[in-house]
């Protein structure tokens, strides 16, 4: 266990550390001032705060002061939001206490059932209570810290706050090991892990699959899994835990992953297109709740890309790229449908089972959208995805067929059954063509930003787009 010891009292220090070094697996650094504590803050990650609000700004300075500590205790809160503070000071009387314990909150930072009071009070007149708390957190933290990460030989280049989510994940569901292996999923920077918790005979006890993330990132994607409600057990991995707290701001959320889903949709498609074609529209049906509840919306080009890419964004790479004038363009009406969509729904957010059944999973981006959104990306993630192009056997159309003559353009490609069977999908739920056209469109533009999509390809994509929009 690392804790971070804030005080400036050296001859206090010079009674507290022997105090401190019969508890097994601790270790400590100790910042003598505000500065100094900043500064630690910002380099490290530290499992509990020990902190007296009354310092200097900087070592051995006299400007003593509550505000001092107090600018730690921000700064902790929000470098480390859960992680434990706890004052040991010499006035708990000090009315600024009982402020800051009424912002205390309760949370399982180990993964064992048990809470711990984010903020604690003790006084250094009675340390051998501090010294007990120290105890019991170490304790509790080293039975979390002993469960083995399984990474069989794969880098999956984890940070020590990775380490320590995936750890409360595993322990939270009794487990003694957790199996890791990539998802290949994911173009954001969130990671997606497949993780299977064993017990200690090596036992399966859950099969899931982790987000490892951000905790404002992880509180927006909780929100975001209400929309989940109408669609029908077995059609999405449900979301059954979220860890936010304690690892210096790194969160992560855990799914449920029913047994055979070990493949993804480009998975499928590398073993047969026409299998994977064939899944579309079960993903259509099982994403047919969300799109029950469509309305129509009257826009423009320009706010429907809006919606893929800010306008700032939008004329930059429209400079870059030398794209021309876009304002004509952006400035044509049209009607599109809106309802909830999943958001990013390429192929590897889609598993498989052995009947191929599809699960979606990865909702971070589900709300109201445009409802082409999702079978346009199906079809678009072939060009965009890095799992992509294998699927299409480095196939690049030329666009001498024209994108809009949908059986033409299947025609042409190595994959055309899948290509049909999403854009089947698309003009589903599309409320006309200009509806298609615009939202891909936004979709190809926005493929500019990223620095490993295919730009050449893109810029002709989106000229098509363009004159598919302009023949309306």
């Amino acid at each position: 266990m690392r804790i971070l010891i804030v005080e400036d009292d050296e001859s206090f220090l010079e009674q507290l550390e022997p105090s401190l070094q019969p508890v097994a697996g601790l270790t400590w650094t100790i910042a003598r001032s505000r500065d100094a504590a900043l500064e630690a803050l910002r380099a490290g990650f530290f499992d509990a705060i020990v902190l007296d609000l009354n310092l200097p700004t900087v070592d051995r300075a006299m400007d003593i002061a509550i505000a001092h500590g107090e600018a730690v205790f921000g700064a902790a809160q929000a470098f480390s939001p859960g992680t434990p503070v706890l004052f040991l000071t010499g006035s708990s009387a000090e009315p600024i206490y009982e402020a800051i314990l009424a912002s205390k909150e309760k949370v399982d930072l180990f993964g064992d059932g048990t809470t711990v009071d984010t903020i604690q009070l003790f006084r250094k007149a009675k340390v051998l209570d501090f010294i007990a708390a120290i105890t019991s957190l170490a304790e509790r933290l080293d039975a979390t810290d002993r469960i083995e990460l399984i990474r069989q030989g794969v880098d999956l280049n984890l940070s020590p706050e990775d380490r320590r989510v995936l750890r409360v994940m595993g322990r939270a569901f009794s487990g003694s090991g957790v199996r890791l292996a990539p998802a290949d999923g994911g173009l954001s920077a969130s990671r997606v892990l497949r993780m299977t918790i064993v017990d200690a005979q090596g036992h399966e006890k859950l099969r899931g699959i982790a987000k490892l993330s951000i905790a404002p990132t992880v509180e927006d994607e909780l929100r975001r899994s209400n929309n989940l409600h109408p669609l029908k057990q077995g059609d999405f991995a449900p979301l059954i835990m979220a860890v936010k707290d304690g690892a210096r701001g790194t969160a992560a959320t855990l799914y449920r992953l029913a047994e055979g889903f070990d493949r993804n949709v480009f998975q499928l498609m590398g073993e047969s297109p026409t299998r994977a074609a064939a899944v579309v529209p079960r993903i259509q049906a099982a994403t047919a709740p969300w799109f029950g509840a469509a309305q129509v919306q009257r826009t423009t080009v320009g706010q429907v890309r809006a919606r893929y890419l800010s306008d700032e964004k939008a004329a930059e790479l429209a400079s870059t790229y030398g794209l021309g004038d876009l304002e004509a363009l952006e400035r044509r009406p049209l009607s599109v449908r809106v309802s909830c969509a999943h958001g990013d729904l390429h192929g590897a957010n889609i598993l498989v089972g052995a009947d191929d059944r599809p699960s979606l999973i990865d909702f971070g981006d589900v709300g109201e959208a445009c409802s082409v959104v999702d079978p346009l990306t199906l079809e678009l993630c072939l060009f965009s995805h890095p799992l992509g192009g294998a699927c299409r056997g480095g196939w690049l159309p030329d666009f001498s067929v024209p994108w809009e003559n949908t059986a033409a353009y299947a025609a042409s490609s190595p994959i055309g059954d899948f290509i049909v069977a999403a854009r089947t999908w698309t003009h589903a739920t599309a409320f006309g063509d200009q509806d298609v056209f615009a939202n891909a469109y936004g979709y190809c533009l926005k493929q500019l930003k990223y620095p490993d999509t295919d730009k050449a390809f893109f810029v002709r994509a989106v000229g098509e787009m363009r004159r598919c929009l302009e023949r309306g």
